[in-house]
């Protein structure tokens, strides 16, 4: 009941879903047609994997980066980003990152592995956040794993929005006062 709330209280005016329905079908076309396989086309990990989820940031034959490919691994589920975006669209919510499903190859694959094998979370001793980075460091060595098992891996391939804004905790107080 709150969802559908919510879509009622968010649903843009008519004129704006016309608008917005040709901009997700150009993007979802240029997202299915995109070469993920052309070895042009960039792969790195997004931002030192800040959460839990192996995420690779995905660009062009120019640099520019046109978004990041998710497959199931740590806290993320491909099929349910894929699904979070199909009912976003369907509910006609205002912001939904464009989602296609999409198959990255043995080749890709080898370069994930290669990534993933160059960082390792090892938490310091007694440091904040060590269950964290340990957590992290498990879904790290499980994806190696699954990645030196396959021939293919599927996934989400999603639109970056630039600029992504990744928010850091505040913390106490105090430190908040150290910020000024």
């Amino acid at each position: 009941m709150a969802i559908l709330l919510l879509a009622a209280t968010t649903a843009p005016a008519s004129s704006q879903l016309v608008n917005e329905a040709k901009y997700f079908a150009e993007e979802e076309a240029f997202l299915q047609s995109f070469d993920l396989s052309d070895s042009r086309t960039g792969l790195s990990l997004l931002g030192g994997l800040q959460g839990t989820s192996m995420i690779l940031k995905v660009k062009d034959w120019a640099g520019q980066t046109i978004g990041v490919f998710k497959p199931t691994s740590g806290n993320t589920l491909h099929s349910a980003e894929i699904a979070a975006y199909r009912l976003c669209r369907r509910l006609e919510l205002p912001v939904c990152a464009p989602t296609v499903p999409k198959t990255i190859e043995s080749e890709q694959l080898d370069q994930f592995a290669q990534l993933l094998e160059g960082i390792e979370f090892t938490p310091q001793k007694g440091e904040r956040h060590a269950g964290h980075l340990a957590m992290k460091e498990r879904f790290r060595r499980a994806m190696l794993d699954r990645l030196a098992n396959v021939d293919s891996m599927d996934g989400a391939f999603k639109s970056w929005i630039n600029p992504l804004i990744l928010y850091q905790p505040l913390g106490s107080l105090a430190d908040l006062k150290k910020r000024d």
